[in-house]
């Protein structure tokens, strides 16, 4: 009787949450329109919203789909799915990081230098909330950029020096990252070209050579 009764309460759960997301993704879809083709917001205002919305949405469909060719034995829903604005949260929390009313699968701890275990027939790579943060970050430093460079803004005083520096700081990090890359990683080919990206030199910095709080390097990576 008990079963029965816990089995009814994660169906109407798992009902609930699909509804919730459906609302979600519904309201998302709905307010990029709104922000396209709303007569009450004016062009400038506009532009910066639709440019965050945008930038967020691409980058969050490309991770989507990386993510998915690699631990999904039939990506290509998902590939179709992720042309829904922000069904990448949907994939995140549904997906990637299991909910709470499903029983958890204990995975191995990773060795030094490994970034995926085997779990049976599927291979789990190992992701976390850093990612989402991470992705944020370097999102939010790109749409920046752009909307300086492209928006109406004119910045004065103290503004143009934190703007300058802003500038000055992405071609010496990536710079740095490119030179310790070609050292230390035996693969530096794709962190030539994410070097490119507005302050991935932040989290490469981070993620990649700053010593962990054990006392250790990051994986794969030595001191210069």
């Amino acid at each position: 009787m008990r079963a029965h009764r816990k089995q009814q309460g994660e169906n109407i759960w798992a009902t609930r949450r699909r509804t919730l997301w459906f609302v979600f993704l519904t309201a998302a879809t709905a307010f990029g329109y709104w922000a396209l083709f709303s007569p009450w917001l004016k062009e400038v205002i506009r532009g910066r919203v639709l440019l965050i919305y945008a930038l967020t949405q691409i980058l969050g469909g490309f991770w989507m789909i990386y993510n998915c060719v690699r631990t999904e034995q039939r990506p290509f829903r998902f590939i179709l799915i992720s042309l829904i604005p922000y069904s990448f949260v949907w994939y995140y929390f549904e997906k990637v990081r299991p909910p709470r009313h499903r029983p958890l699968t204990v995975r191995p701890p990773l060795q030094t230098g490994e970034t995926s275990v085997d779990l049976g027939n599927r291979t789990v790579i190992s992701l976390s909330v850093r990612t989402l943060v991470w992705a944020f970050f370097l999102a939010a430093c790109t749409s920046f950029g752009i909307w300086e460079v492209v928006g109406p803004w004119s910045p004065h005083g103290v503004a143009l020096v934190l703007v300058i520096l802003f500038f000055m700081a992405q071609p010496l990090g990536a710079c740095w990252m490119v030179y310790r890359s070609s050292r230390v990683e035996s693969r530096p080919g794709p962190f030539f070209l994410l070097a490119f990206v507005p302050y991935a030199f932040v989290w490469y910095y981070i993620e990649r050579t700053r010593l962990n709080r054990g006392g250790r390097a990051s994986p794969t990576a030595t001191s210069a």
